[in-house]
């Protein structure tokens, strides 16, 4: 009984660090998705009235400030309504969050690979990677396929009021961040964590070889 239990319990350490290696591979593949965001915007000299360059300068504020400055975000362009400033708040706590869970993971997944490798576990961590990797597959494929609806959804699970709803005449950056531009970064995002999280189950193979 001892046997089974400890077997069970070494299963379940695997798993969540597999889990964690996941999260880091998802965590750092978020913010390289969104700091390569800009070039999936194409704004020509002149955007609805905006000279352009000043429109992607704000844009750029905005990524420097969900994950960089403390203080409160300001356009020096574009209009911004006080709700939307709210949700800006709102979003930049999320980023801060998955930066904290990004760093526990990291932490987390290399004590547990060192951990399994001293204790020859890393054959159990082997045989579940591509579980979970065919897991996340299944995911962003069903997310994507529905974007839209996951899209609203998702807003509807991590915030608790409608500050997340832009009208173009009080917030023209809607009109930047459209639905389409999200599909891509969240394609470029499914990718990116896929890849690396693929390249980490290749290095826990060869250590085990």
């Amino acid at each position: 009984m001892s046997g089974r239990f400890s077997d069970v319990v070494n299963w379940l350490l695997a798993l969540l660090v597999v889990c964690a290696v996941c999260i880091v591979c998802i965590g750092i593949s978020f913010f390289l998705t969104l700091n390569i965001s800009v070039l999936f915007l194409h704004v020509g000299n002149v955007w609805h009235g905006y000279v352009g360059s000043q429109v992607m300068a704000d844009y750029r504020r905005v990524l420097t400030y969900l994950q960089w400055v403390p203080a409160g975000l300001h356009f020096q362009t574009l209009p911004m309504s006080r709700h939307a400033a709210l949700h800006f708040v709102d979003v930049k706590r999320l980023v801060v969050e998955l930066q904290a869970l990004t760093l526990i993971s990291f932490l987390t997944g290399g004590f547990g690979i060192h951990y399994a490798k001293k204790n020859y576990q890393l054959w159990r961590l082997a045989v579940l990677f591509p579980r979970v990797l065919a897991l996340l597959l299944v995911i962003c494929l069903m997310l994507y396929l529905s974007f839209n609806d996951s899209f609203i959804l998702m807003h509807h699970l991590l915030f608790n009021n409608s500050y997340w709803v832009f009208s173009s005449r009080t917030d023209p950056i809607i009109l930047l961040l459209t639905p389409s531009f999200f599909a891509k970064l969240f394609a470029c995002w499914s990718v990116l964590s896929l890849v690396a999280s693929a390249l980490c189950w290749r290095r826990i193979i060869k250590l085990l070889n």
